[in-house]
């Protein structure tokens, strides 16, 4: 019965969150994980159960981070900052910087900031770069940033 909801994004994540049947938890997350599934969909599925807590290892994190710089770019920098914020123990802060120097719109950057700050991963070079930056945005967060 499952299998003919498969595209039904709030169906998963409601038999997900209130299934305690292993067998029927690893079936829905290979839908989730399947290839024929629209990326969109699969990313937000993925990004919501791990954001839930779902126990999720640093390889499969850093794996989905893989697929997604590649074809959702914008979806990859805010499923990481969502795992850092939440305090997430496997979420690869070190992935940080790089979606910082990638993220196109100052709200995109701004949020990275955030999650390096809450992260304490902001570096010296990421805050003097901010000091000087075309986005008075960016350059008025950054000196008002909070230790």
């Amino acid at each position: 019965e499952l299998g003919a909801w498969s595209n039904e994004l709030h169906v998963m994540m409601e038999v997900l969150s209130r299934v305690t049947d292993s067998a029927v938890k690893a079936f829905a997350y290979e839908l989730l994980d399947e290839k024929t599934l629209p990326p969109a969909l699969r990313a937000c599925g993925l990004r919501i159960l791990t954001a839930q807590g779902e126990p999720k290892d640093r390889d499969t994190i850093i794996s989905y981070l893989d697929e997604w710089d590649k074809i959702l770019p914008t979806e990859s920098f805010i499923f990481l900052c969502s795992l850092v914020e939440s305090g997430h123990p496997n979420a690869p802060i070190e992935r940080l910087p790089y979606c910082y120097e990638n993220a196109r719109m100052s709200n995109g950057r701004k949020r990275v900031l955030q999650a390096m700050q809450s992260s304490n991963s902001l570096t010296d070079e990421i805050r003097n770069e901010c000091l000087y930056d075309a986005d008075p945005y960016i350059r008025s967060y950054i000196k008002n940033e909070k230790p």
